[in-house]
């Protein structure tokens, strides 16, 4: 365990914990495609390394070459069940399947679990220390990482089956100046107190939940073979100098 100074974050034990299946509908072995000069998976272990409140990290998976990689990188592995490794899989049940073994394995409870998407590899620095100050001084139960969105919800339209519009909105016609700022989560980071009783089937934001607003300047979500392309293209100038 790190050796950490006094302070907020001195009596709580904080675990990362990164999902990674092996399995993917999209882009096959995706976890392990190279990102620069490392394994996508590697991005999301590095950042939560970097962090001195984070004690313990692991990488949950079914994969054998991923469990070898994260690893290499610096994390411990949780071996997933198959049954909750499949493309249908809810990700609450694999957190669920992960405190348990924590628990019943290690003898091991942590205060909060940060779930970091391996999908989401660029973060800023110190952002798992930013959102669990914010967390922990307000009193809250849960976080998760935002960015703002470029379509308002006002102006979003449903098509029926013969292509009529329907907008969700009674005014899609307002001034875009009038119109209410609105966020999406960006899968960069969830954070929550573990001995608050949670119901996590419903969400990963529960109890007293907030929010920590990100840049969506350079934020990319790791999805397809475009993603990846561009995500190579920006590596250079902004993470590897």
């Amino acid at each position: 365990m790190k050796k950490r100074k006094k302070n907020l974050f001195s009596k709580l034990k904080v675990v990362a914990l990164i999902p990674a299946r092996g399995g993917s509908k999209g882009i096959k072995s995706k976890n392990l495609y190279l990102i620069g000069s490392k394994p996508l998976i590697a991005w999301s272990i590095e950042a939560a390394k970097k962090e001195k409140i984070v004690d313990k990290i692991f990488v949950s998976t079914q994969d054998k070459n991923i469990a070898f990689y994260a690893k290499h990188f610096g994390a411990e592995i949780h071996i997933r069940n198959k049954k909750y490794s499949g493309d249908n899989s809810l990700v609450h049940k694999a957190i669920e399947s992960f405190l348990e073994y924590l628990k019943l394995e290690l003898k091991y409870v942590p205060d909060i679990l940060v779930l970091l998407e391996p999908t989401t590899p660029f973060r800023e620095n110190n952002l798992i220390t930013k959102c669990l100050k914010k967390m922990l001084s307000t009193g809250s139960d849960s976080i998760a990482t935002f960015i703002p969105t470029k379509t308002k919800p006002e102006r979003c339209w449903n098509l029926d089956k013969n292509g009529k519009p329907e907008s969700y909105s009674k005014n899609p016609w307002k001034l875009r100046q009038k119109l209410k700022s609105s966020y999406e989560l960006d899968g960069a980071l969830y954070a929550f107190k573990v001995n608050v009783k949670n119901k996590l089937s419903k969400g990963l934001l529960f109890g007293k939940p907030t929010s920590f607003i990100r840049s969506n300047a350079n934020n990319i979500e790791l999805d397809n073979l475009t993603d990846i392309k561009y995500a190579n293209t920006i590596i250079e100038d902004l993470y590897e100098k």
